[in-house]
């Protein structure tokens, strides 16, 4: 897909958008799917190391590619790795990755409780965001169905999913806070995909 979907100006550089279609449950690899919104910023170095680098966000749900992917593009001299491809992807459920699991009824309830025009206690405030919280669960249920296939289990399913469809042998891996989590079970279910690991901010 154009780079602009995930709001990236490539600036002339090599990169690669796009979607990884996986099944919402890899152990039922014909049932429901998602799509998972992922970014390669291809190597500009003359000799290119085999393996790409793989940076996971925290949260969990935070998204790889706001947070990184524009700033890897427009200045290579911050990236961790230049003679190596970086893939960046939105973690499933989250921002441009689909469906993403947003909840839109607690950012109003929080602004309602800011905004408190009524003098609310701060009881019936913490009622106001759990409201949101349940409404927001309850339409995401109807939407989405099966939330408990959003886990860190198949989220790093996932990697190795997205490993295979671009067609890459071994990788690296760099996951920040909750991206260090995601790093020990891609170690623990996937452990002869991983050339190297690091986890930063356990």
């Amino acid at each position: 897909t154009d780079c602009n979907v995930f709001q990236i100006k490539t600036e002339g550089r090599d990169v690669e958008c796009g979607f990884v279609t996986v099944p919402r449950r890899h152990a039922d690899p014909t049932g429901p799917a998602i799509r998972l919104a992922t970014v390669i910023i291809k190597s500009d170095a003359e000799k290119r190391a085999p393996e790409p680098l793989f940076i996971a966000q925290g949260g969990p749900g935070g998204s790889s590619i706001k947070s990184f992917a524009q700033l890897l593009v427009s200045s290579p001299q911050l990236r961790p790795a230049r003679n190596r491809d970086l893939v960046l992807w939105d973690q499933r459920g989250t921002f441009f990755s689909r469906p993403a699991l947003l909840c839109p009824e607690v950012s109003k309830a929080e602004l309602e409780a800011m905004t408190d025009t009524k003098n609310l206690s701060e009881t019936e405030k913490d009622e106001l965001q759990r409201d949101g919280y349940r409404a927001c669960g309850e339409r995401l249920a109807r939407e989405v169905g099966d939330l408990s296939a959003f886990n860190t289990v198949e989220n790093a399913n996932d990697v190795n999913a997205i490993r295979q469809a671009l067609d890459y042998g071994r990788i690296a891996f760099y996951g920040v806070s909750y991206g260090t989590e995601l790093g020990q079970y891609l170690m623990r279910q996937h452990p002869a995909i991983l050339h190297a690991m690091v986890l930063d901010a356990v």
